[in-house]
């Protein structure tokens, strides 16, 4: 039996810059899917990468590539974990958005609305067997745009519309509490704070994280 303990997905958008190709195939296709697989013998992991390799290709895939030694794994992997310090210094928010992988398609159709809205992109990356993504909030000319704030509401609304969640496997904290009410309604908001007085009535576990108790 095949485990698939990763499937990535990258847009061309993200993949456009030459550090993160390491000499594949950039700007072709839409995006590219990285799967991981295990499997208990090296002939029934052939055979399951091969099979996806040619599922992929007879859907219109531009090519694939099956990475054989440490070497090439490592070289996709690198390009994987790269995504993020590559756009580090223009972006102005990462964000964790996550719907159920059924609604994918429209969410990604969503995504691309709202940066035509603000006229701007929204390079994206995330691990699509959960329905997770990040998606970058970009500067302008080095500086924050003064649409930020508007642009990361409507997406924090299209995910909720698609039955998701505001933020996934990077929780919520501090930074993504002011949205909490985007996605959970005064009473659900007042249950948690009751809970939250129950377990820690001196309030000093992680206080003004998700929640706060002096509101």
């Amino acid at each position: 039996m095949n485990t698939f303990t990763c499937c990535d997905i990258r847009d061309n958008q993200a993949g456009s810059k030459d550090t993160l190709t390491a000499g594949h195939t950039k700007d072709e296709g839409k995006v590219d899917l990285l799967y991981l697989v295990e499997e208990t013998t090296e002939d029934a992991l052939y055979e399951t990468a091969g099979t996806i390799a040619e599922i992929c290709e007879n859907n219109g895939a531009v090519g694939s590539v099956i990475a054989e030694d440490s070497k090439q794994q490592r070289n996709l992997l690198d390009i994987r974990s790269a995504i993020y310090e590559v756009y580090k210094p223009v972006f102005v928010d990462s964000l964790d958005t996550a719907v159920p992988v059924a609604n994918i398609g429209d969410l990604l159709k969503e995504f691309d609305a709202i940066a035509e809205k603000y006229g701007t992109t929204t390079p994206r990356f995330g691990h699509v067997a959960d329905g997770n993504f990040h998606n970058f909030i970009l500067m302008v000319d080095g500086k924050v745009p003064e649409w930020a704030d508007d642009m990361r509401r409507d997406i924090y609304k299209a995910a909720i519309k698609y039955g998701g969640t505001i933020t996934a496997e990077h929780g919520t904290g501090k930074t993504r509490k002011p949205y909490m009410n985007l996605q959970y309604t005064p009473h659900v908001l007042g249950i948690m704070k009751s809970i939250k007085k129950a377990f820690d009535p001196n309030n000093i576990l992680n206080p003004g994280v998700i929640i706060d108790l002096d509101d």
